[in-house]
Parts: structure tokens; sequence; C-alpha cells
């Protein structure tokens, strides 16, 4: 790419953008140093087949949302340019995969990009930024991004109450998703969940609300992470969790409770402890094929990761009104025995426990089905 900047007295002088980033440089020239050299009167030329054009006109950013197969959901983004909608998706997956804003080349409060076809946009940074902010998470939940558009499961609706704040959003065919966002939407805070009597302890304030959130994590068909630090009575949130469960009635299949071996006593001390009327059942030993072919009237079910990963066969065939996985970081490995194992299970509802702080991908265990 060149530009000639005007005549010597051996001809024209002329600057040369070369290399691996003469696109760059040019987008560079065009959006930034060629609108100032336009107000300080200079004239410019381009040939209409030399190089990538600015964008002229930038208009509405709105969001289409639509019913998928198999209670999933599409997100299609889009942005007004020029007159035509064209695909916005592209342009923020490629933001991303570059590091986002903190990499993106922001001039006057925009972000300079390119289309497709070359041409060279500017978007306000800010929006950008809220944009980015949103659907990283997104990015990670998603089930399929291809294209234009995003696929998610439906425990991911509440996202679309964070794009709406940012997108103009469109329900096209979207009956069932709209509903299940205009839930979230109802709800302003988490409902009280008293805990029966049942349940031999008292819970501290950051506890109740603990139970509190699994609760309405249950109520909305949702997975979940509790991640409060060690110490602070993870377990005891969840027992009383199951309490709740058992004395609504809901608890008409066991709870499946997964640890590393060392934890299989404190869990079964534990539940002694807070919920004696519980049937407890341990699924570790050699034993444990005797002890899983009658779980009548069993409430919880304890067993290993170690043992899940080798009995997946038989445990797959078995329905569990919910499935908790203590020490969670043990599943975050996709490719590990352990997630595999745990993403075939039959469940209402999952759950996972950890006071270690974790990157996992968290789209493989997937969200709770309908109970």
């Amino acid at each position: 790419m060149r530009m000639a900047t005007g005549k010597t007295e051996k001809g024209r002088l002329v600057f040369v953008f070369r290399g691996r980033d003469a696109a760059e440089a040019w987008q560079g020239f065009v959006a930034e140093r060629l609108p100032t050299l336009q107000a300080l009167g200079w004239r410019n030329q381009i040939d209409t087949d030399f190089g990538p054009r600015l964008v002229q006109s930038v208009g509405l950013c709105d969001l289409k949302v639509a019913d998928a197969p198999q209670g999933s959901f599409s997100l299609d983004f889009g942005i007004e340019i020029d007159g035509a909608r064209h695909p916005l998706l592209p342009i923020l997956m490629r933001l991303h995969e570059r590091g986002g804003l903190a990499s993106a080349r922001i001039i006057d409060g925009e972000v300079v990009t390119s289309l497709d076809d070359g041409r060279i946009l500017k978007l306000p940074a800010d929006r950008i930024a809220r944009l980015l902010a949103v659907i990283e998470d997104m990015i990670e939940a998603s089930s399929r991004t291809s294209g234009d558009t995003m696929v998610l499961e439906a425990g991911a609706a509440h996202t679309v109450l964070d794009l709406e704040d940012v997108l103009t959003t469109r329900w096209q065919d979207g009956a069932v998703i709209a509903a299940h966002v205009e839930r979230f939407r109802a709800i302003a805070d988490i409902p009280e969940a008293p805990v029966p009597a049942s349940f031999i302890a008292s819970l501290r304030p950051y506890q109740q609300q603990g139970v509190n959130w699994l609760q309405h994590l249950r109520e909305n068909n949702l997975g979940g992470l509790l991640a409060d630090d060690m110490g602070l009575g993870k377990t005891a949130q969840t027992i009383a969790h199951i309490v709740i469960e058992q004395d609504s009635g809901r608890l008409d299949q066991p709870a499946l409770v997964v640890v590393p071996t060392s934890l299989v006593p404190n869990w079964t001390a534990e539940l002694t402890r807070f919920a004696p009327h519980l049937r407890v059942v341990v699924l570790h030993g050699l034993d444990r094929h005797e002890r899983r072919r009658d779980l009548t009237d069993v409430h919880v079910v304890i067993t290993t990761y170690t043992v899940l990963s080798r009995d997946i066969e038989e445990m797959v065939t078995l329905p569990w009104h919910m499935v908790v996985l203590d020490e969670a970081q043990a599943i975050k490995s996709s490719t590990s025995k352990a997630t595999h194992a745990v993403c075939r299970l039959d469940t209402r509802h999952r759950l996972c426990l950890s006071g270690t702080p974790i990157e996992t991908t968290w789209a493989n265990y997937g969200p709770s089905s309908p109970s």
C-alpha cells in the first residue's frame, strides 16, 4: 500500500506500507490520520479499487432471539452498516479472540476494526466493552457458535436480560425462551427458604442465603456452583437443601453425592449430625454392587469420583433427584474420565461445591433438566 504526498525535483514522494501489518497500518491511517489531515485542509484521492474504505454510516445494533431444538435458543447479533444489516457476532468474536479491548485499536473512544469485506469500521468502545463482558461468558456456555448465531441451553436464558441493556432485542419464534426469560425478569429478590426442624442445626445468615440460592436454582431448573471459602459450611448448606427437598416430597429419587475418597467419612458424619432421619448408602468397596441393587427408600447415596468412573455403565441406569459434586475441581478437565462420567448421569438438578479457585468448562456438566 502506498501514499503519494507530493512532488519533488526527482518526482513523487511515496510512503509505502509493507509486511504482515500493512493492512492494519492502512486501517489506522484511514481511521485516524486521514480525518486529521482533511480537517487541516488536505485533499485526498483514493481509487475505488484500492484498499479498504471507512464505513460511512453505522446504525442500530440489535439482537434476534429464537427457540432452537432440544430446549435451547439461538442469538443472532446484527448491526446496521451503510443502511444494511450485517452480522455482529463475527466482529465480536474476532475482538474476543484477539484479547478483547485491551488488544484493540481505540481512537477517540471508538474501536477500529474491519468487516469481512475489508471495510474499516469504528464502533463506540464503551458499548463494545459491555457487549464483550456479557458474551465472553456466553461463549464458554454456548453449545455451538457458528457463522452469525450463537446457540445456548435454556439455563443461560438470564443472559438475555444483560444483553437487553445494550442491544435492541427482537423475539422471533421464541415463545418458549421468552417465557423462560420472563421468569428471571420477574424475580426481584430470592425468597426465603424455610429449613425444616428435621435439620438439626442453626444456619448463620450467610448460610441461610446460600440455601435460599440453592432452592432458587432448583426452582428454575438451573445447575449451580457453591464456592464459599473452605470452612464456611458448604456441606451444611447442601444438606439443608436436601432436607428441604425431602420434606417437600420432591426427593422421590436419591440424591447422589460424589466426593474424593478422603471425604466419604466426613459426608457420612455430617449427614448423621445434621439430618439423622435421612437414609444414607455409601457406594464404595467391594460390596458396593450389592448395595446399589436396592436403593428403595434411600435418600442420599455417597460415592467417589473413582468408583463413579469405574461403575458408570451401571450408574447411568439409575435416576437421581440431584447430583452433588464436592471438590468439583475434579471435573475441571473436559477430557477426564470423571468429567465424562458425571455428564452422563440422569438427574434433575446439578450442583458443584468447591472452596478452591477453579476454572472449569461448566457447559460440559450441563444445565439441569426440568423436574
